[in-house]
């Protein structure tokens, strides 16, 4: 009996990085219009996490530009009727975004801090950015997001065309169960990225230089 006892330990043991590894495999939820929508659940909360991968035909400084463009979300980021920038200090943002959810469900907003970097080698591009919900005075017509954590990572593929894997989990508060969030989780990131992905061939953003972006320089074989 101990022999087995000790057996049924050491298999336990050995299948849990197994059983582990499985419950955080990505599972793919949407594959439409050059773009895949992925999810898994994550520990901790009943909502699923997402992420979303797509190709956009636009230099890194164009990307960097938009993507720091925070008043235009109003434009192309889904249910996103006002966005401000609350403070700035260079790369460092704080900026806060009234949501419009559909009746008889109270609207939210969102209070976000994002960083945004690039690696001197790579020149992959990283912004990540983080619910800080008592950065702005509370508003009782509105529910708070207080739990929302966001990835973009764009990597350069050369001749002015690069990948964006976009991760996001967010948990819109109020009486929403989680089972309705995650049925409708893809809906509204999957539509952002197509507006993102027209945003980026906008004039306006052609030219642009953001400080402290640099372009991949590819390097011709002999």
């Amino acid at each position: 009996m101990q022999y087995i006892n000790l057996f049924i330990k050491i298999l336990i043991f050995s299948l849990l990085p197994i059983l582990l590894s499985a419950q955080n495999d990505w599972e793919l939820k949407k594959d439409s219009d050059g773009i895949t929508v992925w999810w898994r659940a994550t520990e901790g909360t009943d909502i699923k996490e997402l992420k979303i991968e797509l190709e956009v035909n636009a230099s890194l400084n164009t990307i960097a530009a938009v993507m720091s463009d925070v008043p235009s979300y109003e434009e192309w980021v889904y249910s996103t009727e006002k966005s401000v920038v609350v403070e700035q200090d260079g790369t460092d943002v704080i900026y806060y975004n009234i949501m419009d959810f559909p009746w008889p469900m109270d609207d939210r907003d969102l209070v976000m801090r994002t960083d945004l970097t690039q690696d001197k080698d790579t020149k992959v591009i990283v912004s990540k950015s983080t619910a800080t919900p008592s950065k702005v005075p509370y508003d009782d017509d509105m529910v708070r997001v207080e739990m929302t954590e966001t990835q973009w990572t764009v990597t350069p593929l050369g001749g002015n065309r690069a990948r964006i894997d976009y991760t996001l989990i967010s948990d819109p508060g109020g009486s929403i169960p989680a089972f309705l969030t995650n049925i409708a989780a893809d809906y509204g990131p999957y539509k952002t990225m197509k507006a993102f992905r027209k945003r980026v061939q906008m004039p306006e953003y052609r030219d642009v230089n953001v400080e402290g972006i640099e372009e991949l320089q590819l390097v011709e074989k002999e």
